[in-house]
């Protein structure tokens, strides 16, 4: 099949748009390249997920984008085949997030892609330049989940709860990044599916992030530990506490024991008891 699908059993959706390799039998409508060992980074994030008992929904296409670019609108398929194969691939996607949201009250997307402009991971949010500078966090990506689970958007993007954070620790340069300056002129900040699923499901908890990989990052050799480290960074995200409803159990009221009244006649009976004890 052109379009792989598969189920999981975790709030987590593995998408790939770029990194399908297949033309023959289909029309070229553009020359582009593919996003090289993508797809074989999303099997390998897989793998590390199932390791910790989360099997991830994945949304992959097997087709080259210069048939049809599957991250852009609708309105920019060319002819009949590429319009089909749009349609097909969008109403998975929506379904398995309607599924999730179903099933587990949330939803989390992670569109993977690969650049080669710098060595840095580009996490995409949705937010221009002006909208980082500006702190404009609201209209990122993850301000829907954020709003349902009273957490400030920019926690989710760089701060304490963030995957950027996480990938930091253990080396990996993240764009954006408050531990140290980026250049932002050539960041890319998500395409259709971050912000077309996010606005689409704003009042649902949803987070949608793209994820662009350097070629260092998808070289053979490197695969299987991006593929680990990646998958680490996502399953922090989607199960740290700040997602998780508070339990509050309800206290039970402690009835205290009523002390037998003491009568006339028990007060006889240790009377004589005591009488035959001095006796």
């Amino acid at each position: 099949m052109a379009l792989y699908f598969k189920e999981g059993n975790t709030p987590i959706i593995l998408v790939s748009t770029h990194g399908g390799l297949r033309r023959r039998g289909f029309t070229i409508t553009a020359y582009k390249s593919a996003d090289k060992n993508v797809n074989k980074t999303l099997f390998a994030i897989e793998k590390a997920l199932k390791k910790k008992n989360q099997k991830p929904y994945i949304v992959l296409s097997k087709i080259h984008r210069s048939v049809v670019d599957l991250n852009r609108p609708y309105e920019e398929t060319h002819g009949e085949e590429g319009g089909k194969i749009w349609s097909l691939y969008h109403q998975k996607l929506d379904s398995y997030i309607q599924n999730c949201l179903h099933k587990y009250g949330k939803c989390f997307i992670f569109d993977l892609h690969g650049h080669k402009r710098n060595r840095e991971v580009h996490l995409g949010y949705g937010l221009n330049n002006a909208d980082i500078r500006s702190e404009n966090w609201q209209k990122s990506s993850v301000a829907p989940i954020a709003r349902r689970f009273n957490i400030h958007p920019k926690e989710l993007i760089y701060g304490r709860h963030s995957m950027c954070e996480k990938l930091e620790r253990k080396g990996i340069h993240c764009i954006p990044s408050n531990h140290r300056r980026t250049d932002l002129s050539r960041y890319l900040n998500g395409g259709f599916i971050t912000r077309n699923y996010s606005n689409k499901y704003s009042t649902q908890p949803i987070a949608v992030i793209q994820i662009e990989l350097p070629a260092l990052m998808r070289q053979h050799h490197s695969i299987h530990k991006s593929g680990k480290l990646l998958a680490n960074a996502i399953h922090f995200f989607v199960n740290q506490s700040a997602f998780k409803k508070k339990k509050y159990k309800s206290r039970k009221k402690v009835t205290k024991k009523k002390k037998p009244q003491r009568t006339r006649r028990t007060r006889r009976t240790r009377r004589t008891r005591r009488k035959r004890r001095l006796n």
